[in-house]
């Protein structure tokens, strides 16, 4: 299960994979997620309203991502991390809130095993 804090809505999209997404515009809000396995990949909508996010593993900052883009688009793969060895882990996907364009969206978090 996906532990979230901060205010994340839900949004029905027919173009979001599964027809919707949680996005969240406040800066700090997280989403967090623990698992086993070798891969991790997010999935989420790009467009000129999008900001950035930080993402953990294990506590530690692995990368800073981007989502604006001058004109929407869905089912982007986002981040894409895998290991060799399929262990315990901890995700974190915090907002940074940028100025402007403040809003992330997570349509997918996928787990290969």
């Amino acid at each position: 299960a996906i532990e979230r804090s901060g205010t994340w809505s839900r949004v029905s999209d027919a173009n979001a994979w599964g027809g919707t997404e949680r996005r969240a515009s406040d800066a700090g809000a997280k989403a967090k997620l623990t698992f086993t396995g070798r891969s991790f990949a997010w999935i989420g909508s790009m467009g000129p309203t999008s900001g950035s996010a930080k993402v953990y593993v294990d506590g530690k900052l692995v990368q800073r991502v981007s989502l604006y883009a001058a004109s929407t688009s869905y089912r982007r793969v986002l981040v894409s991390l895998s290991w060799s060895k399929a262990t315990s882990r901890t995700i974190k996907i915090v907002v940074v809130g940028t100025a402007g364009h403040p809003r992330v969206s997570i349509d997918a978090l996928l787990i290969g095993t």
